[in-house]
């Protein structure tokens, strides 16, 4: 389903009481609530329902977990991962500026384009780290039409104070391309350049506070093959696990309608945060 944001949830519903399997772009829907309605379908109608983070099926994603895994950075205290796309690939007039403001119902700006990238690599990343639970501290943000955003900066904290990880996610609409993550942990440091798009370049660096390594790293798929191409793939396997009756569905990969409600629900408290509120979809 590569419908604009706000549509998302109303054409999975209809494709899955027809009796489809659903592929559905980022982000799954306008909202939580919404979200949660598919999973609800999903199970209904017994359908694989499945959010498209193409990224996350890529070698370098599982990599970046397992640095963090590992142990080698130390204890983690703060996660910083930013996105951003070209101002010439976004006029004002398009579907993620809701048509230059005039359709608030597309779920527009850049928290629901580039963000919810940014988004589900701090979770992973998060995740990885031994945390669950999120706050988000603050939210700043350019308004380019009323409550569409050009760019937004949100600081979370994550886990119980004392001992929390400090937290940033970044997203504009504004710049050049970026996907960057950066996870600081007591001992060494970890960064990313380009977790969205890895198959055309990237690089995983850990840096070690002492100095005594430095190592810099490229994970490609065996066969070079794009995000795109291994995220049909399990999504191919997972339907005909749906139909072989096996389990589970999916790999851990991610991808899942639960995961993907704990996303929206991540997006929803930042806009809230905003004092915008949940997106709104059709």
């Amino acid at each position: 389903v590569p419908t604009p944001n706000g549509l998302h949830r109303d054409w999975s519903v209809k494709a899955m009481k027809a009796g489809k399997h659903v592929l559905c772009e980022k982000p799954f829907a306008a909202n939580k609530e919404d979200a949660a309605e598919m999973l609800k379908v999903s199970k209904e109608t017994d359908k694989v329902l499945m959010e498209a983070f193409h990224y996350r099926f890529h070698p370098l994603a599982k990599e970046m977990e397992k640095v963090v895994l590992s142990g080698k950075l130390g204890k983690i205290v703060r996660i910083d991962v930013a996105g951003e796309l070209p101002s010439l690939f976004v006029p004002d007039h398009d579907i993620r500026y809701n048509i230059g403001g005039r359709d608030p119902k597309l779920a527009g700006g850049a928290l629901m384009d580039i963000g919810p990238y940014a988004v589900n690599c701090f979770r992973l990343l998060a995740r990885a780290a031994g945390v669950q639970n999120f706050e988000v501290v603050n939210v700043t943000a350019k308004e380019k039409f009323p409550k569409v955003e050009s760019w937004l900066k949100a600081e979370m904290t994550a886990g119980h104070i004392p001992g929390s990880i400090t937290a940033s996610m970044e997203m504009s609409l504004l710049g050049i391309f970026k996907a960057r993550a950066v996870v600081q942990g007591e001992l060494g440091t970890m960064t990313v350049e380009n977790f969205i798009v890895p198959f055309v370049y990237h690089t995983l660096t850990v840096n070690m506070k002492d100095g005594s390594s430095e190592s810099v790293q490229q994970h490609y798929d065996e066969e070079h093959r794009t995000t795109y191409h291994l995220q049909l793939d399990a999504f191919a396997e997972a339907v005909q696990r749906k139909q072989q009756r096996k389990q589970p569905i999916f790999d851990s990969a991610g991808g899942t309608p639960e995961d993907a409600i704990e996303n929206m629900d991540v997006i929803d408290k930042i806009y809230t945060k905003l004092g915008w509120g949940p997106r709104v979809g059709y």
